[in-house]
């Protein structure tokens, strides 16, 4: 609903790692799209590691606040998570939909 806020979560799999302190180096940006328009998009920030048990699948997501800007409709999320170490990044989409 409109001014609800939207969580999501999401496995980041095989990261590289640092040959030294044998953890990964990730960053992440979340953007919103209705259709070809970007409605928002966030900085990158650094996925945090400490508490994670597997560092091949590490576990992370977000909660956005669906504010005024977000009318009624149908929307994609879009997830950019960069690998600093391995030199690459993963893309994935999810489609939602606002209501009042």
């Amino acid at each position: 609903h409109q001014g609800t806020s939207l969580v999501f979560g999401y496995t980041i799999y095989n990261a590289a790692l640092n040959k030294t302190t044998r953890v990964p180096k990730l960053t992440t940006q979340t953007l919103i799209f209705r259709g070809a328009e970007k409605i928002y998009s966030s900085e990158a920030v650094p996925v945090e590691t400490a508490d994670q048990t597997d560092l091949q699948r590490i576990a992370t997501g977000a909660r956005l606040q669906l504010g005024p800007v977000l009318t009624p409709g149908e929307y994609v999320l879009q997830i950019v998570v960069d690998d600093q170490i391995g030199k690459r990044s993963a893309t994935q989409w999810a489609q939602f939909e606002v209501v009042r």
